[in-house]
């Protein structure tokens, strides 16, 4: 395919609005951040340089020593979860012997929860008219 100029320009133009949003929204308080964790900074008053003391306090505090085991243990319990999971939606993908009634059983619980969530708002809703009328 042949790229005239206005091909390019609108190609140029449609990537500028994406990138100017990454380097905003992702880029920058990603830097930010960085700065930020070499200062004590409270968010009212101007940041005071202190180096690596925040990361020696943050590899020495008991508390955050557990913080980081508890992160650590459920990484750990996700990871077996998420090949589950993977392993379930290609069996649901595929074409097996009573696939169709697995599918609606998966899809069941969503259904019940909208079902009974509404069921509930009118039953609170028509007791509270009730209430209003008598």
């Amino acid at each position: 395919m042949l790229k005239t100029k206005g091909t390019k320009f609108f190609i140029f133009a449609f990537l500028v609005i994406p990138v100017i949003h990454l380097l905003i929204f992702s880029y920058i308080p990603i830097l930010s951040n960085v700065f930020l964790s070499f200062t004590r900074y409270n968010g009212v008053s101007s940041p005071q340089w202190i180096g690596i003391r925040n990361y020696q306090r943050l590899l020495t505090d008991p508390q955050y020593i557990r913080l980081f085991k508890n992160c650590l243990w459920y990484m750990l319990v996700a990871i077996p979860q998420l090949i589950f999971a993977f392993v379930l939606a290609v069996y649901v993908n595929g074409k097996f012997r009573g696939i169709n009634f697995y599918k609606g059983v998966l899809i069941v619980p969503y259904l019940l929860n909208g079902v009974i969530i509404s069921t509930i708002f009118i039953i609170f809703l028509i007791t509270r008219v009730r209430s209003i009328h008598y």
